[in-house]
């Protein structure tokens, strides 16, 4: 019987650099990389780029310029949240999605419009020969989606100050770093990984103190930094949902020369607290009923071809997925 799972092979959107391709990607000399191998860098004739990615950000942040730089504006995208200063903001998101394989029949999308919440209004929503529970097109090589939508965006403040502490102990004990996540893998039982992983976390002690909460799905809504993203919202006694999002004083805390201050101040902040630059897609398991059972792109979207899902062939970190505000 044939894997459900339709694998992008050599079209891999992530596929593995060479060490040319490093200096090149990094800004940073020949020579440079050769130094980093031979300090532990792993990999042989090349590298995986979130491999890349998270061997330099904990062992030779001050060496790569670009990618502190990178990192410095993503915490500046958040910081005004923080400082308590933020302001409403109205978002004109466009998106563009392509399938980097060449489809063995018709695709089948399905795509989630932006979430309608108090302070997200979806004013225009647009998406050109798509409807958001799927839609068919005959398979090319460059199988293309697109949307458009007007949000109005507010900041949330709804501090949970008893859930702090927990928050807290599981980023402390939390290496965070970006991962290829694999079809059918079990969720929720690691202690280093991506966004999702550290809600899921946080998720998972939730709910042995018997605190129900619920997934989120997003995109971070600045073009230079459009990734997809994942926290909780959890449910307050008396009604309501608070959200929790535990990779923001993550990444404060792995980037600590970065960022300036605690990486408690961001814990409390995004405990019970959301920033106005973030779009929210999905709230809840949604799972999208395709062969070989949802994936963690469920809440995202998802891509079948030829009677096989074919998520692994969208790239929903970084290229093929991308989003502009």
């Amino acid at each position: 019987m044939a894997s459900p799972w339709l694998l992008p092979g050599s079209a891999h959107p992530q596929a593995h650099l060479t060490w040319d391709e490093v200096a090149d990607r990094l800004r940073v000399s020949p020579s440079r990389v050769t130094a980093w191998r031979y300090r532990g860098l792993p990999g042989t004739t090349g590298i995986d780029g979130f491999a890349l990615a998270n061997w330099v950000a904990a062992h030779a942040l001050d060496e790569a310029p670009a990618l502190a730089r990178r990192w410095r504006m993503f915490l500046a995208h958040f910081r005004p949240f923080v400082n308590g200063n933020d302001t409403s903001r109205r978002i004109r998101v466009r998106r563009h999605h392509a399938l980097v394989i060449e489809p063995p029949g018709p695709v089948t999308w399905s795509l989630p419009r932006c979430a309608e919440a108090p302070g997200q209004v979806v004013m225009e929503d647009h998406l050109e020969g798509l409807t958001p529970a799927g839609a068919h097109h005959r398979g090319v090589a460059s199988s293309v989606v697109r949307g458009v939508a007007v949000l109005d965006r507010a900041p949330l403040r709804l501090p949970q100050p008893d859930l702090v502490p927990l928050v807290e102990a599981v980023v402390a004990d939390f290496t965070y770093g970006y991962r290829h996540h694999l079809p059918g893998e079990v969720l929720g039982e690691r202690q280093d990984g991506t966004c999702l992983d550290l809600a899921l976390a946080v998720g998972s002690r939730l709910s042995e103190l018997g605190r129900p909460w619920r997934l989120v799905s997003g995109v971070i809504a600045r073009s230079a930094l459009a990734n997809p993203h994942f926290w909780l919202e959890v449910e307050i006694p008396g009604g309501g949902w608070a959200p929790v999002d535990p990779s923001l004083p993550a990444l404060a805390r792995t980037f600590a020369s970065l960022a300036g201050d605690d990486w408690r101040a961001w814990a409390r902040a995004f405990t019970g607290g959301r920033d106005p630059g973030v779009v929210i897609l999905c709230r809840g398991e949604a799972p999208v009923p395709v062969p070989g059972g949802a994936t963690v792109g469920s809440t995202i979207g998802e891509a079948v071809t030829g009677g096989h899902n074919a998520w692994l062939c969208l790239d929903w970190v970084c290229g093929d997925c991308s989003w502009s505000f």
